[in-house]
């Protein structure tokens, strides 16, 4: 059995995520000169999973989160990438 999500935030929520998640790392007063420097965010977040499907356990998963930043004054966007890949092997 194959689950796949796919999931995308952009306008002003995934600016005001991205600016919660940079708050947890930065001072005020840096976070405050992030903030005016922010353009367009979008955040795309995948997730696959293939199960067993007489045991229901997962045999594979996939992980991706894609985050991409246009800052204002620059003309191609940042793009930060994370994925993750796991398989899985259970006892019979």
């Amino acid at each position: 059995m194959r689950l796949s999500l796919r999931a995308v935030a952009d306008g002003q929520q995934a600016k005001d995520a991205m600016l919660a998640m940079l708050g947890k790392v930065s001072d005020a007063e840096e976070l405050e000169a992030t903030k005016q420097q922010f353009g367009a965010v979008t955040m795309t977040r995948e997730v696959e999973v293939i199960t067993r499907p007489d045991t229901l356990r997962p045999a594979w998963a996939r992980f991706s989160l894609v985050s991409t930043v246009q800052m204002i004054g620059e003309s191609a966007p940042r793009e930060q990438v994370e994925r993750h890949e796991y398989t899985f092997e259970w006892p019979k």
